[in-house]
């Protein structure tokens, strides 16, 4: 998933403690292009994109200020201009009309794209409250079940994973044959990467019919329990209560442990990692390495790796793995004239 680089500028993490990580290391650095005096980057009408592999930038440039001009365009190594109208630099930036403008950068907390799964491998619900409600995967039928909460398939459409109300008890289940008791209905679920582990979070720790009971009764009871938040993994492990400070729960691109936040606590797998003051966090800019020991995060003006080093805040960037490793690779304005294309291990 996606997210503008203009949301991203809300988002800032600071860490009050950091634990000891390695010795940070040198990116490799590549200078793609170099502001001249008085020029600037029109950020809505420019274009960055990158992957693993290469990287796209398509710069529409002013030497005046905003859209007065003149204007530039920056594009595949060459820079092409002077243009008059801003209207006209838009045509020589994007000839094709399956180009358009836009800086973004990759979110990383991972959610995997059902519409990629083959038909069989999405899984469907079938009935209703009356008759008892079915999940057909893959040729098999799962239930029925009084109701059915949430249902998602791993990111290989080998397995799936749904939240049902079986006799008033609330299980989470996966296909492969593993059925964890949960308590209370989850709103969603998160599977991990790898697509072996899913994470479920629940409001109150009482079984449908006692919910609707309690509210009539004991209001007041209904109202703390509506407080409690608990967090449930297909393997059976619950780890909660926890209050109103809970906010999120995730997994990250290329990690297959579960991270959750508990006011300013971030914790993985359950146990406390980190301390943070947010203002807000988001999971979308928080990067752990493969093996969550290291990690890269945004503040309001950097990005910064656990091993204290900071860069200018990227335009663009992407995490991917390569070599056993967690790689980012972003794209910053440096010194406020140098674009600049970095990578390094987390």
């Amino acid at each position: 998933m996606k997210r503008s680089l203009f949301f991203a500028l809300c988002t800032m993490v600071i860490l009050a403690c950091l634990p000891a990580f390695a010795q940070g290391q040198q990116p490799v650095r590549k200078l793609i292009y170099s502001l001249e005096a008085g020029e600037e980057i029109l950020q809505p009408e420019s274009a960055i994109a990158i992957s693993a592999t290469k990287e796209s930038l398509t710069l529409v440039l002013s030497k005046g200020k905003g859209e007065k001009g003149p204007f530039f365009v920056f594009r595949n190594g060459q820079k092409k201009g002077p243009f008059t109208k801003l209207k006209e630099a838009m045509a020589a930036a994007y000839p094709s009309q399956d180009e358009s403008a836009g800086i973004f950068r990759n979110c990383s907390d991972y959610t995997p794209d059902q519409g990629l799964l083959p038909p069989d491998a999405i899984p469907s619900t079938e009935g209703d409250e009356s008759s008892g409600q079915t999940i057909i995967f893959k040729g098999k039928t799962f239930g029925p079940y009084l109701s059915v909460f949430a249902v998602m398939a791993t990111p290989d459409g080998s397995r799936a994973y749904f939240a049902v109300n079986e006799k008033d008890k609330v299980w989470l289940i996966c296909s492969d044959g593993r059925k964890v008791f949960i308590a209370s209905a989850p709103d969603t679920i998160k599977i991990s990467p790898d697509g072996k582990n899913a994470v479920v979070a629940c409001t109150g720790s009482l079984s449908p019919s006692e919910m609707v009971k309690l509210i009539a009764s004991q209001p007041e009871k209904y109202n703390a329990e509506m407080n409690k938040k608990y967090v449930y993994t297909i393997d059976g492990k619950k780890f909660g209560p926890y209050g109103m400070d809970f906010k999120d729960f995730w997994f990250s691109v290329g990690n297959n442990d579960f991270f959750f936040l508990d006011g300013n606590q971030l914790y993985m797998n359950g146990t406390p990692t980190l301390t943070l003051k947010i203002e807000p966090f988001s999971p979308c800019d928080f990067y752990p390495s493969a093996d969550g020991k290291r990690y890269a995060f945004f503040t309001l003006e950097n990005l910064v790796f656990s091993d204290g080093k900071k860069y200018p805040f990227p335009l663009s960037i992407i995490p991917f793995q390569e070599g056993g490793q967690t790689m980012i690779k972003w794209v910053a304005l440096e010194n406020n004239k140098d674009i600049v294309v970095y990578q390094r291990a987390i």
